[in-house]
């Protein structure tokens, strides 16, 4: 109930408060974009208890948001590029090491690292380029990678997941099997969750032999293909973006933003 949410959330802020600050932002804020109480919806229990039955030895998480998931995966370690995310992680799970890191531009880790690194809900976020780039770079530091991502393909998906603004591109099954191979990942498992929200990728990173494995869940699903088509002349009238009232709300700033990438769409 809320009652229990409000205390959620005060606890986190004083766990912050208490330790030492890195930063002035709000830091409550950034726990309540990802509160733990989001883990108890059935379509994320189903995702996080599958990366934990399959992470082993030593675990790295990459966008790790509060510290919920690699805890749970009892994981070692986890980068993220938010600050300040990462000083309310530290505050709530002090036995994990918290780091700043960017896997588009490299990770501060030697080849092979971790046993495991996983990539929950982060590749979809990053232009599809930058994901082979990031990809690249889990495969280079751990053994083995595991991935959640929200899933296109299924019939009447969840738009909530597809459809998110921060979303850079549509994860459909032809473009995870292309990412896949620009990667160099040639050795995974293919599967989707119960509900088929999500894809789940096992990759072995050491293994220079292919076998591509896909469950009878996923290769089931029906798949669209995007191909390229005329080009695309778009025109709108600027003025009606310059309004204060209009760019104060938050689908606004994210229509500008998209616009800004509209000449780089396929």
């Amino acid at each position: 109930n809320w009652q229990t949410t409000a205390d959620t959330y005060r606890s986190a802020y004083d766990a912050v408060l208490a330790g030492e600050q890195a930063c002035t932002t709000d830091l409550l804020k950034f726990y309540a974009t990802h509160p733990d109480e989001i883990y108890n919806e059935p379509l994320q229990r189903e995702r996080v208890r599958w990366l934990a039955s399959k992470a082993t030895g030593r675990i790295l998480e990459i966008g790790p948001a509060n510290g919920y998931v690699v805890q749970f995966c009892h994981g070692h370690e986890a980068v993220d590029i938010y600050r300040e995310r990462l000083d309310v992680a530290r505050a709530l799970r002090p036995g994990i090491a918290f780091n700043y890191g960017n896997v588009v531009c490299g990770l501060p880790y030697g080849d092979q690292s971790f046993d495991t690194v996983m990539s929950p809900e982060i590749f979809e976020h990053v232009e599809w380029e930058m994901a082979v780039t990031a990809l690249k770079e889990c495969m280079r530091v751990g053994k083995r990678v595991l991935i959640t991502i929200p899933n296109a393909d299924k019939p009447n998906y969840n738009p909530d997941l597809v459809h998110n603004p921060e979303h850079r591109w549509l994860v459909t099954r032809q473009l995870v099997d292309a990412w896949l191979a620009a990667a160099g990942a040639v050795d995974y498992e293919m599967d989707c969750s119960r509900d088929l929200d999500f894809y789940l990728l096992d990759i072995n990173s050491t293994s220079k032999t292919p076998s591509r494995r896909v469950t009878e869940r996923a290769a089931a699903l029906p798949h669209f293909e995007v191909t390229p088509g005329p080009q695309l002349t778009v025109a709108f009238d600027a003025s009606s973006l310059v309004e204060e009232t209009l760019l104060q709300t938050e689908s606004a700033r994210y229509f500008v933003e998209l616009l800004n990438h509209l000449r780089d769409a396929r």
